[in-house]
């Protein structure tokens, strides 16, 4: 039989349970890495800086023959472009004075 109140002869309301929540899996924790063998890593540490130097190395010294290579054309390029145009002055000049100075006096010569 059930629980009645005392004075009403009613019976008393069951509580009800909690449903049990399900628990879930805690996460890992951070801090629980394991350090590397010290001498194991020194090792492959000292190996990746070697690699990583010589590396460098290599790409200094392929962009210096670049470099030197560009600078080479270019001082190429340059001295064609002032012999052309040391060569095209000459032809002016004497176009210019054809055309300035009088038929006669053209092949004298400017200074007088």
């Amino acid at each position: 039989m059930g629980r009645r109140s005392g004075a009403g002869g009613k019976p008393i309301k069951a509580r009800r349970r909690k449903a049990a929540t399900q628990s879930r899996p805690s996460a890992p924790k951070a801090g629980g890495r394991r350090k590397p063998s010290s001498t194991g890593a020194n090792t492959k540490l000292a190996l990746l800086k070697r690699e990583r130097d010589e590396a460098l190395e290599q790409a200094r010294t392929e962009t210096q023959t670049k470099v030197l290579a560009a600078r080479l054309a270019l001082e190429q390029s340059a001295a064609a472009g002032r012999e052309q145009i040391e060569s095209m002055s000459g032809e002016l000049s004497a176009q210019v004075l054809k055309a300035v100075l009088p038929a006669g006096v053209a092949g004298t010569g400017a200074a007088q």
